[in-house]
């Protein structure tokens, strides 16, 4: 898949879409039509809270856009970790990626590449054997909830929640509850789109 565009404003920011590699292979930049959108938002001055497992800040194609917030999962894990900032690095990646290299024309580029990440970590990767402890599980929801008032609280204008309701301890007694407060007090804050993953 090749692709190609005209987009003057977007050269001056850096940012070259390349034919090969990495870039070839996103198809979001073509199907979503990202790059039409490139000349008149890049994300600047955004900053997108990424509700997660962590979100690697030394990742090439996100060095420099990366915050890190709390770990409010409880779980003990750390970054670098086998089980730490997979899936978060991958969503905020997608979300924020500006490439590498010479010309940015290597590496992932992501829907807005100017946008900053505000990391917060609020759930296990899929594959997390803490998974299955109940105790850390079942305070997962809270952490959650705590994330989503952290990031609104520090700036985040947009949260990406990208969460597998069976393996982020989102079941048992209390989830209704616990979303419910959360989403009644949010939403006065900022605007939050829920996509699955």
């Amino acid at each position: 898949m090749a692709i190609s565009w005209t987009a003057p404003a977007h050269a001056a920011a850096g940012y070259v879409v390349a034919g090969q590699g990495v870039q070839a292979q996103e198809w979001w930049l073509s199907g979503l039509h990202v790059t039409q959108t490139w000349p008149d938002t890049e994300g600047a001055g955004v900053t997108v809270a990424v509700l997660g497992t962590g979100v690697d800040a030394q990742y090439p194609d996100l060095a420099g856009s990366v915050s890190t917030g709390p770990d409010l999962s409880g779980s003990g894990r750390t970054a670098g970790g086998p089980f730490w900032g997979i899936n978060g690095t991958e969503v905020a990646g997608t979300i924020a990626g500006h490439g590498h290299g010479t010309g940015r024309a290597d590496g992932l580029l992501g829907i807005a590449p100017m946008a900053k990440i505000l990391s917060v970590r609020v759930s296990l990767e899929y594959n997390d054997p803490l998974n299955s402890d109940q105790a850390i599980a079942r305070k997962l929801p809270r952490a959650i909830a705590s994330g989503i008032v952290y990031a609104v609280d520090h700036g985040a204008r947009i949260i990406a929640l990208p969460l597998d309701p069976g393996t982020a301890g989102l079941t048992g007694q209390g989830r209704r509850t616990r979303w419910a407060r959360t989403w009644c007090w949010w939403p006065r804050r900022a605007t939050m789109a829920r996509v699955r993953a």
